[in-house]
């Protein structure tokens, strides 16, 4: 559960600090109660509309969606994680949208464990949907 309480200092933002215990760089988070929010660029493709389903268009920040993604260095862990996906340009999402530069926030401790650079996920919504891969990490820098 995501504790965000109102209180002052109840956000903390905490740049990343280099290398984690794997070696791997270690991940940005937003701290929100007790679970960290880690930010990921990706480049996404929807897959066209279903035949038989009407279209369907997610709003730039939406909740709607799933990524599923190998845990990393280890390819048969998979894991689904909920997320917010941000288009850079603040467009909705819609089917078969090609080359999509988007901010996925995803709020779970583990998941620098499964995304990082070079990592294909899955867009999931009941079925897959899409496919992408991560750009990059989002790291925050300073206190706002």
């Amino acid at each position: 559960m995501i504790h965000a309480g109102s209180e002052p200092g109840a956000v903390v933002w905490r740049a990343g600090s280099g290398q984690d215990d794997a070696g791997v760089g270690a991940c940005s988070r937003e701290k929100v109660g007790l679970v960290g929010l880690y930010k990921f660029r990706a480049l996404i493709s929807l897959d066209g509309r279903e035949p038989e389903g009407p279209p369907r268009s997610y709003p730039s920040g939406t909740h709607s969606l799933m990524v599923r993604c190998a845990r990393l260095g280890q390819p048969a862990v998979q894991r689904y994680f909920p997320a917010a996906i941000y288009r850079a340009d603040d467009r909705p999402l819609n089917p078969g949208d090609k080359g999509v530069v988007v901010t996925i926030e995803i709020p779970d401790d583990e998941a620098c464990d499964f995304l990082g650079p070079g990592q294909p996920i899955t867009l999931w919504h009941g079925s897959d949907i899409g496919h992408g891969i991560i750009s990059r990490r989002v790291f925050f820098t300073s206190v706002p």
